[in-house]
């Protein structure tokens, strides 16, 4: 099937076909969709013996594909359910399936920022849970998902992010650090210019005297 993704043309086959040269996968198919309301993404869902890490296919796929055609996610089945045409199931497909998430523990968030972006972050993306060490775009975040969480985030903080650093600081520990960094320098900045402020004041004064 060829699919249109944010103005690129892209033949799922080439992705299933690709992820099938990886060693440890005995079935591959990728299904262009929306899960739980979300934005359509491309989805593989893979048939393994073995513990598939999401961070090992990725990087196997971005020897051969580019970025756009990298899917948003990744499951893993017992086995592809088809129907009694032979089709995929594509309703059955992801009630079967599992996630792939990233490979490190889960670490909670530790503060208020870190909770506030996390809670974001599991609205915008639609996933369950998520670790503030997790990269956006692992988790399935794209430049579309990444423009909502920008809103959010400048409804939620009293001072606004630049659109920019989400593509800079892409984990919540990341992007939580840069914001109280930031603050604390606009803080520094307020305190110098008050300074200066009554300092040209005070120097006024004395040549008025």
């Amino acid at each position: 099937d060829q699919v249109k993704v944010r103005g690129y043309r892209i033949e799922l086959g080439e992705i299933e076909s690709t992820l099938l040269k990886y060693p440890d996968i005995r079935e591959a198919t990728v299904i262009y969709e929306a899960q739980d309301q979300q934005d359509k993404k491309i989805n593989a869902y893979l048939v393994s013996d073995k513990e598939l890490k999401r961070s090992d296919i990725q990087a196997f796929l971005t020897l051969s594909l580019p970025t756009y055609m990298i899917p948003s996610n990744f499951f893993v089945i017992n086995e592809i359910p088809v129907k009694f045409n032979g089709k995929i199931d594509k309703v059955r497909l992801p009630l079967l399936a599992r996630k792939l998430t990233g490979d490190k523990s889960l670490v909670p968030p530790q503060n208020k920022e870190e909770k506030a972006i996390a809670d974001i972050w599991i609205k915008v993306l639609g996933i369950k849970e998520l670790g503030i060490d997790d990269n956006f775009f692992e988790l399935g975040g794209d430049s579309i998902s990444i423009l909502k969480v920008y809103s959010e985030l400048n409804k939620a903080f009293e001072m606004q992010i630049n659109v920019v650093d989400l593509f800079i600081y892409t984990t919540i520990r990341g992007l939580a650090d840069h914001y109280r960094s930031a603050i604390v320098m606009d803080d520094e900045e307020d305190i110098e210019e008050s300074y200066n402020m009554l300092l040209n004041s005070s120097q006024n004064f004395e040549i008025n005297d």
